[in-house]
């Protein structure tokens, strides 16, 4: 990761969706974390997901989802 987590963290977080047989998992708003800062070197602006995490759509197996800040474009 290059940058850090609105909670301060830089750590990989881990969602876990728990339910029985025949049910349908889907993410909540409130289980996909909130983007925070980009890096502190100021060469970095907002990013995007490599995948968006969806509300709407059933998750099956063990996705991952990867934001990744973009680098600045040098000026000069």
């Amino acid at each position: 990761m290059n940058g850090f987590w609105d909670d301060g963290t830089d750590e990989k977080k881990t969602v876990v969706l728990n339910g029985y047989e025949g049910d349908v998992l889907k993410l909540s708003a409130e289980q996909i974390p909130a983007v925070g800062n980009a890096p502190a070197d100021h060469s970095y602006k907002a990013g995007s997901w490599d995948t968006v995490p969806d509300t709407e759509k059933e998750i099956s197996g063990n996705p991952t989802f990867t934001y990744t800040y973009a680098k600045k474009e040098a000026i000069t």
